[in-house]
């Protein structure tokens, strides 16, 4: 058997928990999950005439959302240390379906023209705060109109004797003015309020129908992207295998820090050696359960015996989690070997030293019979071409290093 390739993962805590953008395909992942997607009616960015201010917070959820949903079922693991593994990935048995052009999803935006667009929606929400303001205008014509004897009257009354027949154009001129007292100033403030309110939600609106502009215009593109690396995966090339191998299992949010040795053997076979954590770091002495109002109560300690079958099953469901993603990162791949090692303090020079504890090798018709729910990873371990040994208090032995393993060079 030939390693053709080598490769470090860093499994870190948390590294991938919100993945930025990257000029890479969408990961084997990530596409399985978009393709099995319910897909729900989204609100479309609507056009500058129809926008209100609801639509940038509706607009903002929804992106949220779907942002959590994405990450959440491309991501696919969990915070509860013991049982972290059991998020495992489907392994869907024809992927010839991501080797196809997908149809752009949702309804096509409209052309977007920023000078056009900017009037439009001025004029928009000028005619938005009218509406909203609206009975405060008829309010103050109202009490204008109602004032008018006293205005009127009055003013006219007191021009009489100075003005004469002029009295009448003067209580004219006055009741104008009181009336213009009345309207002006909420004129100006409406348009205060109309001037901040476009300050405000225009480059949000912008935002929205330049990236759903761009988003369509550039979706053929991307499209052929993915579609151009999906194939070279699907066929099995060898820099296309690793590099999503390695993109799936960096992308893994373990809730501690690791690595991972990866070795292909052409398309078909992975050899993985994986630095278990330490159990101190991953199996508390203590047991604890969670109450009805939220809180955590301790329910009392482990034993030696407990802690060591609790970590047991966590490193072996580890095992199995990072095979099945293997398979599914590798639709070619047939055959993944795992091997989990752990620093030791050696007798006599008390120097750490890295020693294997457990081998097991799965096809990939074992691992898509495992049922993440239910299935017994020390059971799947117990298998007689796998490799591991117990002490009387349960805890892994050292074993000899796998046959496929070699030493990564020093740094």
């Amino acid at each position: 058997m030939g390693v053709e390739s080598r490769r470090t993962v860093e499994l870190t805590s948390g590294a991938k928990q919100h993945e930025g953008p990257s000029h890479h395909p969408p990961r084997i992942r990530q596409q399985w999950a978009a393709f099995n997607r319910v897909r729900s009616t989204q609100l479309p960015v609507p056009g500058p005439e129809e926008w209100r201010p609801e639509h940038a917070e509706v607009l903002r959820e929804q992106r949220l959302r779907q942002a959590e949903a994405e990450a959440r079922e491309a991501r696919g693991t969990g915070r509860n240390v013991l049982t972290c593994w059991r998020q495992m990935p489907d392994l869907p048995e024809d992927a010839s379906v991501l080797a196809v052009e997908w149809a752009f999803e949702g309804p096509a935006p409209r052309a977007t023209h920023e000078v056009d667009d900017e009037v439009a929606f001025r004029k928009a929400v000028d005619a938005q705060l009218g509406r909203e303001r609206r009975w405060g205008l008829w309010k103050r014509i109202l009490f204008a109109f109602l004032m008018f004897p006293c205005v009127f009257g009055g003013v006219g009354t007191s021009l009489q004797g100075p003005l004469g027949d002029g009295s009448v154009p003067g209580a004219l001129l006055a009741y104008a003015g009181f009336t213009a007292l009345c309207t002006v100033p909420w004129s100006r403030e409406t348009r205060r309020l109309a001037a901040r309110r476009f300050a405000e939600q225009w480059p949000d609106y912008w935002r929205e129908a330049l990236a759903a502009h761009t988003a369509h215009a550039t979706w053929p593109e991307r499209e052929r992207e993915r579609v151009a690396w999906t194939r070279r995966v699907l066929a099995g090339e060898h820099e296309a295998v690793l590099e999503s191998v390695q993109r799936e299992l960096e992308a893994l949010e373990l809730p501690f820090a690791s690595r991972c040795e990866v070795h292909l053997d052409g398309a078909a076979c992975a050899f993985l050696a994986v630095d278990l954590p330490e159990i101190d770091d991953v199996v508390p002495e203590v047991k604890q359960r969670m109450r009805w109002d939220g809180t955590v109560e301790e329910t009392g300690r482990r034993t030696k015996v407990e802690r060591h079958e609790d970590y047991l099953r966590l490193v072996a469901g580890l095992g199995l989690l990072l095979a099945r993603t293997t398979f599914m990162a590798a639709p070619t791949m047939r055959y993944v070997a795992v091997a989990g090692f752990t620093q030791r303090r050696q007798g006599g020079s008390g120097a750490l030293a890295s020693e294997f504890v457990y081998e097991a090798a799965f096809t990939r018709e074992e691992a898509t019979s495992w049922h993440p729910a239910t299935v017994d990873p020390v059971r799947v371990l117990q298998a007689p071409a796998n490799r591991f040994s117990l002490g009387p208090d349960q805890k892994l032995w050292r074993i000899d290093p796998p046959g496929w393993w070699v030493a990564p060079p020093e740094a």
